[in-house]
């Protein structure tokens, strides 16, 4: 039993070190012992010179390790019993394994794969954790909830009262804040926390007893010149804790209008007076080009070249680093009609928002160069593709291949500078696209004029440019989702995506219907790269590529697909022709992400459905259960006892 993820006791050096040279693993040690006196006579075997005071102390440190991991251990028992379930040991000297006709029957029935599922749906509900990040938002969450609760004890205010005879508080407080993101109940105590700090020392308390001591606060930090989101921040906290602290509104500071005067007059003063804000800067397409090239270069670390198709899937995708950590990788998937993948956590989706999850779109045919980087990105990804909540996963030192941990936006946006810093200059051959290894794209560190969010607003900047109708290009990033409803997003998105997609790329290929003018983003890039130490004249050029009204030259698509593939049949077309497309389908939920096998001619349409998927032969890693009404209709196919199809769940099916 190996993997459990168990440590070693906590213990000086020189008795832990002996431990590790007595035992090897912490697992040998773990199930050597299960008594003291056992515990006690296996230390005395080992070393007969320890004293008896060192014996004990060693004994009762051992024996709090081994009560403390004995649930791990028990976890990684039941793991390595369930792996063992699933792989049936070859049978020598006959013409096939015990395997093997096992699989043979899996793939003629797929109601041999119903053990192994319920088998493999116990085991990961007991061990495996199906979101790192879902559970890291859960602890935060409760933990600056936790926060803001012992601010309101601290001050006595009545929600005290109100919980005061609550049996599991802890369990209590953290509810009363709803379904508030973790960043929110961060900033609401940081903020806050400032206000708390000035009032111990200049006030000797540690809660506002009235307006005067948060007028005096304000202008003090006014006058300082702080921030123009400061005193707001102060307000948004000070709200928060009022209200969910039960202060009756007569009383609440944040209502009191002579407070919310001062702070209008603050917030304009500290508006006027502060820079104009700077929207995120825009990309060249040169830079989208040369990403091209790099996700296609053998050469590269593989790592950095499936980072490089992130750069791309944000660029095409319209996503923020933010959003890239709510991707799923798992629904990843690339067909005829192009790259799909969930989004299921961001600022407009997620367990607690209206959608729970949209899709990210990208049409199989775009590519400025001609290189295909959705097949070579896709391909890179799919060895990464475990089940979790995140897409973009820890890099090691050379980025050639990742580690298993996530990583939080921030480092997502340094990946994606990282990416931007190796790009070299694209030049053109005949019809093909390559790189100019001698000449990087963003010399020194002018990859840092560009931020996590400067991929997002790409292509709705240039659709905006070359006059593609608003209302259309708010599909692009989503933004139609909280406006006309999740469900008509869903049923409409994918062709509008596509077809902007398409429209963009053939305007910036052959500069038809209209050519795009990127005068204002390179000479932004120029005047920062000046600023760099870098030459002014020289970037310029390696940016300039398109050719005016002929755009980057060429015809559309530049990437010639194989025949066939550019146009998928519809799903009534898939039902009609069984043959040709398998005889089962899977029904990926879109809420959920559970993968529910249904047979032809089930009463759940293809037609109807948000993810399907036709087989002609299924896997127990390719599904979570079987369709209760498709069951039975195997099980009289079989000649088995037809059950009652009446009680099937299958429509349940988010659709």
């Amino acid at each position: 039993m190996s993997g459990t993820g168990l440590g070693w006791p906590a213990l000086v050096p020189p008795y832990r070190n002996r431990l590790e040279e007595w035992f090897s693993t912490p697992e040998k040690l773990h199930a050597s012992f299960d008594t003291r006196e056992e515990l006690v006579s296996l230390l005395r075997a080992c070393d007969n010179t320890l004293l008896e005071s060192s014996l004990q102390l060693i004994a009762d440190a051992l024996l709090e390790w081994h009560a403390d991991n004995a649930r791990t251990v028990a976890s990684g028992r039941r793991e390595s019993r369930r792996r063992l379930t699933e792989c049936l040991p070859s049978v020598p000297g006959t013409g096939l394994s015990l395997h093997e006709h096992y699989n043979q029957i899996a793939l003629q029935s797929p109601l041999a794969l119903l053990p192994v599922l319920r088998k493999r749906k116990l085991a990961t509900d007991r061990v495996v954790d199906r979101g790192a990040r879902a559970t890291e938002e859960i602890r935060l969450r409760q933990e600056y909830a936790l926060r803001l609760a012992a601010i309101m004890q601290e001050a006595q205010l009545p929600v005290c009262k109100v919980l005061a005879g609550v049996s599991n508080a802890e369990e209590a407080w953290p509810r009363l804040f709803g379904t508030r993101r973790s960043k929110t109940l961060r900033n609401r105590f940081r903020a806050w926390d400032k206000f708390r700090e000035w009032l111990l020392y200049s006030r000797g308390r540690s809660y506002p007893e009235g307006v005067a001591d948060v007028l005096d606060y304000a202008n003090e930090r006014f006058q300082e010149g702080c921030g123009k989101t400061v005193l707001e921040s102060l307000q948004a906290s000070l709200s928060v804790i009022e209200g969910v602290g039960r202060v009756p509104s007569t009383q609440q500071i944040s209502q009191d209008p002579t407070w919310q005067a001062q702070l209008k007059s603050y917030t304009a003063d500290l508006v006027s007076a502060a820079p104009p804000e700077q929207p995120a800067s825009m990309l060249t397409v040169a830079i989208v080009l040369a990403c091209e090239i790099f996700v296609c270069t053998p050469g590269e670390p593989s790592y950095l070249r499936a980072l490089g198709f992130v750069c791309l899937l944000m660029v095409w995708g319209s996503l923020r680093a933010d959003d890239v950590q709510g991707l799923l990788p798992q629904t990843m998937l690339l067909d005829e009609r192009g790259l799909s993948i969930d989004l299921a956590r961001s600022k407009t989706t997620g367990p607690d928002k209206r959608t729970h999850t949209v899709k990210v779109f990208v049409e199989r045919s775009i590519s400025l160069t001609g290189h295909d980087w959705l097949k070579a990105g896709y391909a890179l990804w799919k060895d990464f593709d475990f089940e979790r909540d995140y897409l973009v996963l820890k890099a090691n030192e050379g980025f050639t291949e990742p580690l298993e941990k996530s990583v939080p936006s921030s480092t997502v946006a340094l990946y994606f500078r990282k990416v931007l810093s190796e790009l070299k200059t694209p030049k053109r051959e005949g019809r093909t696209w390559k790189a100019n290894d001698q000449r990087p794209l963003l010399p020194g560190y002018t990859s840092s004029h560009f931020t996590g969010h400067s991929a997002r607003n790409f292509l709705s900047s240039v659709g905006a440019a070359i006059d593609v109708d608003p209302r259309e290009l708010d599909y692009l990033g989503r933004w139609k989702v909280g406006g006309e409803g999740s469900a008509t997003y869903i049923r409409t998105s994918r062709q509008v995506v596509h077809r902007l997609q398409s429209h963009i790329a053939c305007s910036l290929v052959t500069g038809q219907p209209k050519h795009y003018i990127e005068v204002d983003s390179i000479k932004a890039l120029t005047d920062y790269a000046a600023k760099a130490g870098e030459s002014e004249s020289q970037v310029r050029r390696r940016h300039t590529l398109l050719e005016g009204s002929k755009g980057l030259g060429g015809s559309w698509p530049t990437l010639a697909l194989e025949v066939g593939v550019a146009a998928p049949p519809s799903p009534v077309e898939q039902v009609s022709m069984p043959g040709s497309r398998g005889d089962y389908f899977i029904v990926t939920s879109r809420t959920t992400g559970l993968r529910r096998l249904h047979m032809l001619g089930c009463y759940v349409k293809p037609e109807n459905c948000y993810d399907v998927k036709f087989v002609s032969h299924v896997g127990a890693e390719d599904v979570d259960n079987i369709c209760k009404d498709c069951k039975a209709r195997m099980k009289a196919q079989a000649g088995e006892e037809e059950s009652d199809p009446s009680s099937s769940d299958s429509g349940s099916e988010s659709m």
